[in-house]
C-alpha cells in the first residue's frame, strides 16, 4: 500500500469518527434538554399538587368547622372557594376543548354530558353538627364522652 493511500483511508476514518462523535453529542444535548425540561414539569406538578393539597385542607376546615361551630363566616368562606374551583374548572375545559383534534371533538361532541345536581344556595340550612354523624360517631364525639365517666 501506498502511503497516500494510507492517508486517504486515515483522513476517511477520522471524519466518519468525527460525524459519529458529532452526533453522539448532538443527541447527549437533547437528552440534557428533556431531562430538564421533564424536571421542570415534574416540579411544577409537585408544586400545584402541594396547593390543591392545601387549598382541600382549608375548603375541608371550612365545611367542618361550619358544620360544629355554626358560624357564618366559615360558610361563606367555604363558598367562596367553591365558585372561584367551578371558575378554574371551567377555565380548565375549555383549554383542553380548545386545544383537541378536529376527531376528538367530534367524539367529545357525541358523548352524552353528565350534569350533577347542586343544592339550592339562595339560603343557608342550619345544619345539626350531629346531623351526618353515624351512631357510632355520635358515641364517640367529645360532646358525649364529657359526659361519661369512667367506671
Amino acid at each position: 500500500m501506498r502511503i497516500s493511500t494510507i492517508t486517504n483511508w486515515a483522513y476517511a476514518t477520522t471524519v466518519v469518527l468525527t460525524l459519529i462523535s458529532g452526533g453522539a453529542f448532538i443527541m447527549a444535548v437533547r437528552g440534557a434538554d428533556m431531562e430538564r425540561d421533564a424536571a421542570t414539569t415534574a416540579w411544577k406538578l409537585d408544586e400545584t399538587v402541594e396547593q390543591l393539597q392545601s387549598a382541600a385542607e382549608k375548603t375541608t376546615e371550612d365545611a367542618r368547622l361550619y358544620v360544629i361551630k355554626g358560624e357564618e363566616r366559615y360558610l361563606n368562606a367555604f363558598r367562596a372557594v367553591d365558585a372561584v374551583e367551578r371558575e378554574r374548572e371551567q377555565s380548565v375545559k375549555r383549554l383542553v376543548i380548545s386545544n383537541l383534534t378536529d376527531q376528538e371533538r367530534t367524539a367529545r361532541q357525541s358523548r352524552p354530558t353528565q350534569k350533577c345536581s347542586t343544592p339550592s344556595r339562595s339560603k343557608p340550612s342550619r345544619i345539626s353538627p350531629l346531623a351526618n354523624r353515624t351512631s357510632e360517631e355520635q358515641r364517640f364525639s367529645p360532646r358525649n364522652m364529657r359526659k361519661r365517666r369512667p367506671t
